[in-house]
């Protein structure tokens, strides 16, 4: 391994350290947080409503996809978990094999479809 792949991994490392300190400080200690006077956006109370137009369920998504593909774009919570989960699969790639990458791909497909689909609440 050289220098670069190792300078990688250590700012991958310290990428994934601070996304999950910001998702758990907003999920569990939001309104202790240095996050509270940054906007709605960084809200976890507020912002799941940021996927959908005027904040409402009933008038469909804000953009194409805001509700699933592209949710990590409507709050904090779900664009540092992107860059978190996203790290995981790239260091792995570095040690490994970059052929690895195709299981980020295939982990939020599956995540998508248990998540939208299979565990939806039966009416």
């Amino acid at each position: 391994m050289d220098c670069v792949e190792i300078s990688s991994l250590i700012f991958l490392s310290l990428v994934l350290g601070i996304t999950k300190g910001i998702q758990d400080k907003l999920l569990f200690h939001f309104d202790t947080s240095v996050f509270k006077r940054l906007g709605n956006w960084w809200n976890p109370k507020e912002s799941w409503k940021n996927k959908w137009k005027d904040g409402d369920k009933s008038k469909g998504e804000r953009f194409f996809l805001s509700s699933t593909w592209l949710v990590s774009l409507t709050d904090a919570w779900h664009f540092f978990g992107l860059i978190r989960n996203f790290s995981i699969f790239l260091i792995i790639a570095l040690i490994v094999d970059w052929k690895f990458i195709f299981f980020y791909f295939l982990f939020v497909g599956t995540f998508h479809l248990f998540f939208t689909y299979v565990f939806k609440k039966v009416k």
